[in-house]
């Protein structure tokens, strides 16, 4: 038995070393029986585009290899894709972004906006809510690049530059 047992050792030997020779390589016993590694598993998040990114979207984000916005969907109304809340001093207030009535019937990333005129307004209530927050004067110039910085056409793309500038 023991000589069948070194035996069998000597051959897994054997086809470990001309395993090695032909790739080139060398080989130590252990990795030639071994299995092949399995590649790490990539990690995706699919999330639809919201107003002013939430904090949970940064944990997630920051837990993936691939983020995806999906904004291929129906635009749904009275929902986060144009609209987020923010805590005052006197207690939750919402912030709209304006879209036309007719948006109900388009995907997410066919959403225009009305006018410029919210961008301004929006910027100063951030500001005005958050100027004593910790750390908000180091946001503060990120917010009004991309809220006051251009007029923004679609939905979808002020919801990508807010999310993609504050990641930065």
């Amino acid at each position: 038995d023991g000589a069948q047992v070194a035996a069998a050792a000597g051959d897994q030997e054997h086809d470990a070393h001309r395993l090695a020779r032909r790739r080139h390589a060398t080989y130590s016993l252990a990795q030639a029986l071994l299995p092949p590694r399995v590649p790490a598993l990539k990690r995706v998040a699919v999330l639809q585009s919201n107003y002013a990114p939430w904090r949970g979207q940064f944990a997630l984000m920051a837990s993936v290899n691939t983020f995806v916005f999906y904004d291929e969907v129906q635009f749904t109304v009275r929902d986060w894709r144009n609209r987020n809340r923010i805590g005052t001093k006197d207690g939750i207030r919402w912030l709209t972004v304006p879209v036309p009535g007719h948006s109900r019937s388009k995907r997410v990333s066919e959403v225009m906006l009305e006018s410029p005129a919210w961008q301004a307004e929006h910027a100063r209530i951030l500001r005005d809510t958050y100027r004593k927050a910790p750390h908000f004067a180091q946001l503060e110039g990120v917010v009004a690049a991309v809220l006051e910085g251009r007029e923004w056409q679609r939905l979808v793309d002020v919801d990508r530059a807010l999310l993609l500038t504050l990641t930065r």
